[in-house]
C-alpha cells in the first residue's frame, strides 16, 4: 500500500513537471509594431474628408496579410487594433523604415485584393504577391503586376483600364502601346541584365523604367534626340 501511494505521488510530481515545461516553452506572440499610417473610407458624403489617420500594424503574423488586410488604430479612437479589409477600406498606407506603402484595391479575377503602387504618375504599377511555385516547381512567395496609363484616351482608351503584365518573352510586346511615347527608352527594354527567375528583380527592373518614363527621360534616348 505504502509503495502504491508513493508511486502515485511520483506520477503526480512528473505531470506537475511537464505542464509546468509546457507553460514556459510556450511561443509569446510578437507585439505588434505600429507605424503612423492611414486608410482610404469606401463611401465618402460630399464635403466629407476620405482619409483616416491613425497607426497600421507592420508586423502581421503574415507579411502576405498586406495584400488582403490590415490593422489600424484609429489616431482619434485608440488604442484597439482594428482589423481592416476591403470592405471596409479601398486603400491604406504606412510608412515604415524610411519606405512609404501605398495600397489601393483592385479587381484580381473577381476577387477585391490590395495592391501594392510601385509607381504612380501617367504609366501606374501594381503589384500583388501570393503563395505559388518557381520556375523550378518550389514553393515561393510570387509576384502579378498591372499596370495602366491615366490619360489613356480616344483608340487607346483601354489602357487606362488596369491590365495584368504577361510576364514572358512577350512582355516587351505588351508594353509597347503604354510607352509608345518614348519609344527610345521603350527599345531600352531588355538591354539590362535582370533577374528573371525571382519577381524582386523584375519589381526592381519595372519600377525604374516606368518611373522613367513618367519623368519623360531615358539614359540614352535623350542624348540621340538632343544631337538630332
Amino acid at each position: 500500500m505504502k509503495r502504491l501511494i508513493f508511486s502515485m505521488l511520483i506520477l503526480g510530481l512528473a505531470c506537475n513537471t511537464v505542464l509546468a515545461q509546457g507553460k514556459k516553452t510556450k511561443v509569446a506572440k510578437m507585439e505588434p509594431v505600429l507605424e503612423s499610417g492611414y486608410y482610404l473610407i469606401t463611401k465618402s458624403k460630399k464635403g466629407q474628408n476620405d482619409t483616416v489617420k491613425g497607426k497600421i500594424q507592420t508586423n502581421p503574423d503574415d507579411f502576405l496579410d498586406f495584400y488582403k488586410k490590415f490593422g489600424f488604430v484609429d489616431a482619434k479612437k485608440g488604442p484597439k487594433i482594428v482589423p481592416m479589409d476591403s470592405k471596409k477600406a479601398r486603400g491604406y498606407g504606412f510608412t515604415s523604415a524610411g519606405s512609404t506603402h501605398h495600397f489601393e484595391v483592385i479587381d484580381e479575377e473577381g476577387v477585391p485584393v490590395f495592391a501594392e503602387c510601385l509607381v504612380r504618375g501617367r504609366l501606374n504599377l501594381y503589384e500583388t504577391r501570393y503563395d505559388g511555385e518557381d520556375l523550378k516547381g518550389e514553393p515561393a512567395v510570387c509576384s502579378n503586376f498591372y499596370v495602366q496609363d491615366t490619360r489613356a484616351e480616344g483608340k487607346d482608351a483601354a489602357l487606362k483600364d488596369l491590365k495584368k503584365i504577361k510576364i514572358n518573352r512577350f512582355y516587351k510586346k505588351f508594353l509597347k502601346d503604354y510607352m509608345k511615347d518614348n519609344e527610345s527608352l521603350w527599345k531600352e527594354l531588355d538591354k539590362e541584365l535582370w533577374d528573371k527567375e525571382h519577381d524582386e528583380g523584375l519589381r526592381k527592373y519595372l519600377t525604374k523604367y516606368l518611373n522613367e518614363f513618367n519623368k519623360g527621360g531615358s539614359s540614352s534616348a535623350g542624348s540621340e534626340s538632343e544631337e538630332e
